[in-house]
C-alpha cells in the first residue's frame, strides 16, 4: 500500500500514515504533566517480561548530535519526493541526505517559532508542514513561511498533523482539530462529535479514513457531508480515553495506544473495542506502523517490538512459522538498539521510499534498520543543491541565468544514500567549460571563478568502489549571458556609432561655436545698451536723491527750529505769565490788608447810617470782599501749580544729556533708598533685580526711575501688602525694564489719560500733579525709546521701557495718547 501511494503522488499519506509520526514526548509531559509526570520513574523500572528475539539480520545505524543532529530526542521523521529525510527534534530541524545533516532552528530560521518539533507531514506538491508547540511552519521551494490560515484562528500549539485522501492538511491541537484545504481553515470541536477539544494524535488509515486520539477517547470521521465524528470512549468499552497513538493492528484491526490501559483493538467499521492486545498489557505504546513487507513495528517506552505477519527467517536458518494471528511478539531489547538502556524509547517510526525502517528515540539519536542485502546495487538519488555566486546563494531553478559579472561560482551536489553513503565518490563535468570529468573523490561542491558568457551544464555522477557504472547521476544547466559589451553585435553597432558620433560632435561643436559668438555678441550689445540705461537712470535716480536729502536736511533744521522755538515758546510763557501771577498775588495780599484797615476805619462811621446801609456796608467789607480776594488767591495758587511743571518739563526737554555708561541697578537701589519715607508710609516691598548697565544720562534714568516707582506707590492698595518689583529681559539684542506691582491697576475708561500732560487717573484723594509719566515718556524719548503698560484693573500694573540710541536734541511735548500709562 505504501508503495502504491507513493507511486501516485500521495507521499503525505505514507508519511503521516503508516510511516506517521508521533507527538514529541516533551509535548506530551506538557499536556498529561498530572499523570504523567508521576508515571514516568515508576515506568522506567518496570522489567521487560516479553521473551527477547534476534531478528532476521538486522543492520542498524545510529546518529547522534556529535554526528550532526541538533539533539538526541527525535520526534518526527518525514522523507520529500527529492529523497531527503526530514528528522524533528526537541532542538531544531534537520534535513538528511544520509551523510549531511542541514540544521534549522530560531537561530538561523526565525520562521521557526519554536525549536520543539511535534509532528512533519509532506503534501503531494512536496510541501513539508513542521508542527511546534507555537505554531505552524510550512518549507516550499526551499523557503521556510509561517502559517496563519487565510480565515479562521489556528491554535498555537500543534500537537499532530496528518494528510488525508485528498489532500487536506488535519492540525491537531489543544483546541480542537483543524483542517486546511489550501483556501480556508475549518476547526472542529466536541459540538462536531469529538469526545474532547484536546488532540493528542491524528491517522489516516489506508482505506483514507481519518482516526483521532484526545484526552477523552478516540474519534473517526464519520462519512458524508455533515463532517461529523463518531467516538468511543470507556463507556463504550476503551480501557482508558488518553490516546497516545493510533496504528494498523491485526488483520483488518486498527489499534489504539493508551498512556494508562494498554493497547486497545479496535473494530473500523463499527468502533467497537474488542479487547487488549494481551501482548502489550504492560508497554506504553508511542508509535506503530506497517512497513512494505507487512510487518508490524511499535514504538514503546522499552524498546522496538516487531510483529511479522508472515514468516522470517533467522540468520540460522531455521523459520518461526507466525502467520496473521500470531499471538507472540518478537522484541528488540533497548540493548539491540544502544548500549543505554534507559534511553531505549522509541517515539516515532518512519519506512523510507527505499524500504528502510527509521526509528526515532529518546535521548539514544535516529537509528536505521535496513533488512535489504547489502550486495543489492540501488538507484542512489543525486541532486544539485544550490549555487553560490560570489557569497549569494541561489536555487538551482531551470533556466537559472547568473550574474555575468561574478567572480567565483560554487556548486553543490550531493547524493541521498543512507546505506553506505562514505563509500560514494563522485565525478562531475561542466559541460562548455571543462574538456574532461574530474575526480572530485568524496567532496560534494565544485568551484569556478571567472566563467566566460556561455551555457553550461553541470552534470555529476555518484561511483561505488569496485564498479563502473554509476549509482545514480544528475545534471543542470544554467546560463552566462554575456554582458551588454561583450556581444559582436553591440561592438559592430559600437563602431558605427561612435564614427556618427564623432562626426555628429564635431558638427554640433562648430555650430555650437558659431551660435554661441553670435549670442555673445548680441549679449554684449544688450548689456552695453543696459547698462547705459542704468548709468542714466542712476544718475537721474542720485539727483533726486540729492535733492531729497537737501529737502530732507531743511525740513530736519525747520522741525529743530520749530521744536526750539516751542521750547522756548513754552519757558517764555511760563515765566511771563509767572511775572504778573506774582503781582496778582502780591495786590491781592495788599487788597486784603487795605480791606482790614479800612475795616477798622469804617466801623465807626457806621454806626451814624441807617441800618439798611450799615448792613450792606459790612455784607461787603466782611463777606463779598474776603471772599473775592480769597477765590483770586485760589486761582493764582493752581495757576501757579500749572506754571511749575510747565516750565520743569521745559528744561527737562531742553538740558542737554550727559551720557555715559550707568549702573541700573545702583541707581534704583539710591532711588529706593531716597523714597524710604513713601514706601514705609505706605507699608510697601521694593524689589531690585539683577539689572545691567546701559549707556544713557544718569540724571535722567534716576528721574525715570523715581517717577514710576512713586507712581507704583501712590496706587497701592491701602487694604492688601504691596509689592512693587524692578526687573529686566533680554530680548533680540535689547534690554527691557520692567516695573511691576499689585496696586489698582488702571480701568478701561481712565486709560486715555496716563501719558497726557495733566491727565490724571484713579481716586480723587491721590497726590499728584497729572505730569510725572509725561516727565518719563520725555525722558525716554530723549533716549531714543519707548514706554509702554499692562494692567489689569485690581490686581496691578506693569510699566516696561526700551531705551535706544539717544538723541540730546530731541523735544517731546506731545500728549499723545499711542503709548499708554497712568500717572
Amino acid at each position: 500500500m505504501a508503495r502504491d501511494l507513493t507511486a501516485h503522488g500521495l507521499t503525505a499519506h505514507v508519511l503521516t500514515g503508516h510511516g506517521r509520526p508521533v507527538p514529541a514526548f516533551s509535548a506530551m509531559l506538557r499536556s498529561l504533566s498530572r499523570c504523567l509526570l508521576g508515571l514516568l520513574p515508576l515506568l522506567a523500572l518496570v522489567p521487560n517480561h516479553a521473551a527477547a528475539h534476534s531478528l532476521s539480520g538486522p543492520d542498524w545505524q545510529i546518529w547522534r548530535s556529535v554526528d550532526g543532529m541538533p539533539q538526541n530526542t527525535v520526534t518526527a521523521i518525514a522523507q520529500d519526493p527529492l529523497g531527503y529525510l526530514w528528522i524533528g527534534t526537541q532542538e531544531g530541524l534537520a534535513r538528511f541526505d544520509g551523510l549531511r545533516f542541514n540544521v534549522f532552528d530560531r537561530l538561523n530560521t526565525p520562521q521557526l517559532e519554536h525549536n520543539l518539533i511535534n509532528a512533519l507531514a509532506i503534501d503531494a506538491g512536496g510541501t513539508l508542514w513542521i508542527a511546534t508547540p507555537r505554531g505552524l511552519t510550512y518549507y516550499r521551494q526551499g523557503v521556510f513561511h509561517h502559517f496563519s490560515g487565510s480565515d479562521g484562528r489556528l491554535d498555537q500549539t500543534i500537537q499532530d498533523l496528518t494528510l488525508d485522501l485528498h489532500g487536506h492538511l488535519w492540525i491537531a491541537t489543544r483546541n480542537g482539530l483543524s483542517r486546511w484545504d489550501g483556501a480556508s481553515l475549518t476547526t472542529f470541536t466536541t459540538a462536531d462529535g469529538l469526545p474532547h477539544n484536546t488532540i493528542q494524535t491524528l491517522w489516516t488509515d489506508p482505506e483514507g479514513r481519518l482516526w483521532v486520539g484526545t484526552e477523552g477517547g478516540l474519534a473517526r470521521l464519520g462519512k458524508g457531508s455533515e463532517q461529523r465524528f463518531l467516538a468511543v470512549t470507556t463507556r463504550e468499552g476503551l480501557s482508558d480515553d488518553l490516546i497516545i497513538a493510533i496504528g494498523p493492528g491485526r488483520g483488518a484491526e486498527i489499534w489504539a495506544a493508551t498512556l494508562n490501559g494498554g493497547v486497545n483493538r479496535i473494530d473500523p467499521q463499527t468502533l467497537e473495542p474488542l479487547g487488549l492486545v494481551p501482548e502489550l498489557a504492560d508497554r506504553i505504546v508511542f508509535a506503530l506502523l506497517e512497513d512494505h513487507l507487512g510487518d508490524l513495528w511499535l514504538g514503546t517506552r522499552n524498546g522496538l517490538l516487531t510483529m511479522p505477519r508472515r514468516p522470517r527467517h533467522s540468520s540460522a536458518g531455521t523459520s518461526a512459522e507466525l502467520g496473521p494471528t500470531i499471538r507472540r511478539a518478537e522484541i528488540l531489547q533497548p540493548g539491540a538498539l544502544t548500549p543505554e538502556p534507559s534511553s531505549a524509547t522509541v517515539l516515532s517510526l518512519f519506512v523510507d521510499l527505499q524500504g528502510h525502517l527509521w526509528a526515532g528515540t529518546s535521548k539514544a539519536g535516529l537509528m536505521l534498520f535496513d533488512q535489504s542485502s547489502s550486495a543489492v546495487v540501488r538507484e542512489v538519488p543525486v541532486l544539485v543543491e544550490s549555487l553560490r555566486q560570489d557569497g549569494e546563494i541561489l536555487p538551482p531553478a531551470p533556466g537559472l541565468r547568473l550574474d555575468p559579472r561574478a567572480q567565483e561560482l560554487e556548486l553543490r551536489y550531493t547524493a541521498i544514500d543512507f546505506h553506505q553513503p562514505r563509500l560514494l565518490r563522485f565525478w562531475h563535468r561542466l559541460e562548455g567549460f571543462d574538456d574532461r570529468w574530474i575526480d572530485n573523490g568524496s567532496q560534494r561542491f565544485a568551484t569556478y571563478t571567472n566563467l566566460p558568457p556561455g551555457r553550461y551544464s553541470l552534470q555529476v555522477a555518484a561511483f561505488l568502489p569496485g564498479r563502473e557504472d554509476p549509482v545514480g547521476t544528475a545534471a543542470f544547466s544554467f546560463r552566462v549571458p554575456p554582458l551588454f559589451y561583450q556581444t559582436t553585435l553591440f561592438k559592430i553597432f559600437a563602431g558605427i556609432l561612435l564614427l556618427a558620433f564623432a562626426r555628429l560632435l564635431f558638427t554640433l561643436r562648430m555650430q555650437r561655436l558659431l551660435a554661441r559668438r553670435e549670442r555673445l555678441q548680441a549679449t554684449i550689445e544688450e548689456r552695453t545698451d543696459e547698462i547705459q540705461r542704468q548709468r542714466d537712470h542712476l544718475e537721474e535716480t542720485n539727483r533726486r536723491l540729492e535733492f531729497a536729502n537737501r529737502q530732507l536736511q531743511l525740513t530736519n533744521q525747520e522741525l529743530k527750529a520749530l521744536s526750539r522755538e516751542k521750547a522756548d515758546f513754552l519757558a517764555i510763557a511760563a515765566h511771563d505769565l509767572r511775572a504778573p501771577l506774582v503781582n496778582l498775588k502780591g495786590f491781592s495780599g495788599e487788597l486784603k490788608l487795605a480791606l482790614t484797615e479800612g475795616q477798622e476805619e469804617i466801623e465807626p462811621v457806621l454806626e451814624k447810617v441807617d441800618d439798611e446801609l450799615r448792613q450792606r456796608a459790612r455784607q461787603v467789607l466782611d463777606e463779598d470782599m474776603p471772599e473775592a480776594l480769597s477765590f483770586i488767591e485760589s486761582a493764582s495758587e493752581r495757576m501757579d501749580g500749572l506754571i511749575g511743571p510747565v516750565l520743569k518739563l521745559s528744561r527737562i526737554s531742553r538740558r542737554e544729556l550727559d551720557l555715559g555708561m550707568v549702573d541700573m541697578r545702583q541707581l534704583t537701589l539710591e532711588v529706593v533708598e531716597g523714597l524710604a519715607p513713601e514706601r514705609r508710609q505706605a507699608g510697601a516691598s521694593i524689589r531690585v533685580g539683577l539689572l545691567p548697565k546701559v549707556y544713557g544720562d544718569r540724571t535722567s534714568l534716576a528721574e525715570i526711575m523715581t517717577q514710576l516707582l512713586d507712581n507704583s506707590l501712590r496706587y497701592l492698595v491701602p487694604e492688601r501688602p504691596g509689592k512693587i518689583e524692578v526687573f529686566h529681559q533680554e530680548k533680540w539684542g535689547r534690554t527691557y525694564f520692567h516695573v511691576r506691582d499689585n496696586g489698582r491697576g488702571i480701568p478701561e475708561e481712565q486709560r486715555a489719560k496716563v501719558f497726557r500732560i495733566f491727565g490724571r487717573g484713579g481716586l480723587p484723594d491721590t497726590p499728584g500733579d497729572g505730569m510725572g509719566l509725561v516727565y518719563v515718556r520725555t525722558l525716554i524719548h530723549r533716549h531714543g525709546g519707548r514706554i509702554w503698560y499692562e494692567s489689569r484693573s485690581g490686581e496691578g500694573t506693569i510699566f516696561s521701557f526700551v531705551l535706544g540710541d539717544p538723541e540730546p536734541t530731541q523735544t517731546d511735548f506731545s500728549s499723545t495718547e499711542s503709548e499708554d500709562g497712568r500717572k
